[in-house]
């Protein structure tokens, strides 16, 4: 496999999917459905912000978030995930060292990705053990160039 430029990976990319497989054989799960969206930026700086939602997520009852009901602010954290930092490329992985993060806990951690890269498609991945069953969490991402300008280096 041939090692990826850093200035191959500048710019943004859109979710096409995110799923994981598991060991066992059970079918294939989808974290935020099918239908899912993200966007992952790289910029030449080596900072880097990555979203994923759910498709099609419900408006809350209150303009203020912080009005809404209970029920509404654990659905809306439930279907969003978010965190930026910076990153490092290292042969067939990148990693991403968070400095915000939705969730707290992923603040000051460094998240690991095997990376593969074919032409306009972007593959993350990271396996891991639940319960005793290995599980492997591939997100699959597309250049998206109408932000092309965030590949100009120096920005």
């Amino acid at each position: 496999m041939a090692e990826v430029a850093v200035e191959n990976l500048l710019g943004t990319w859109s979710l096409v999917t995110w799923d994981i497989t598991y060991d066992d054989q059970r079918p294939v799960t989808y974290p935020w459905g099918a239908d899912a969206q993200g966007m992952l930026i790289y910029a030449a700086d080596h900072h880097m912000m990555a979203v994923v939602c759910s498709a099609g997520r419900p408006r809350l009852s209150t303009e203020s978030v912080r009005k809404a009901p209970i029920e509404q602010k654990v659905g809306a954290f439930e279907t969003y995930f978010s965190y930026a930092g910076s990153w490092e490329l290292r042969k067939d992985e990148i990693i991403h060292r968070i400095s915000y993060a939705l969730n707290p806990n992923f603040i000051g951690t460094d998240q690991i990705r095997k990376l593969t890269l074919d032409g306009d498609r972007l593959t993350l991945s990271v396996s891991d053990d639940t319960k005793g069953v290995g599980r492997r969490h591939r997100l699959l991402w597309r250049r998206d160039s109408s932000h092309a300008w965030l590949r100009i280096p120096g920005l």
